[in-house]
Parts: C-alpha cells; sequence; structure tokens
C-alpha cells in the first residue's frame, strides 16, 4: 500500500471540518473528531521526516 501525500490528507481533513462544523448530531461529531485525530496524526507523521 503506498502512503498518501499530505496533500491528499489535508484536502481529507478539510472535508471533514466542513463536515464537524454543518452537523449538530452529537454522534456524528465524535466520530468526525476521531477521523481527525486520525489524519491530524498522519499529517504529522508526513510532514517530520525522522519518522519516516
Amino acid at each position: 500500500m503506498t502512503e498518501r501525500k499530505f496533500d491528499d490528507v489535508q484536502r481529507e481533513l478539510d472535508e471533514t471540518l466542513w463536515n464537524l462544523k454543518g452537523t449538530t448530531d452529537r454522534e456524528f461529531k465524535h466520530s468526525l473528531l476521531r477521523k481527525m485525530h486520525r489524519l491530524l496524526e498522519e499529517a504529522h507523521r508526513l510532514l517530520d521526516p525522522s519518522q519516516q
């Protein structure tokens, strides 16, 4: 499996944030926040050369 590029992760973060802003459903918000957490970890890993 090939590793994604930072731009791909950033795009998915933007979409997730847009969804988060647009919902009032607490369960969906929790799900989106968990997804954002995973995406932020991935983005951090992609930007940190010592973790590659």
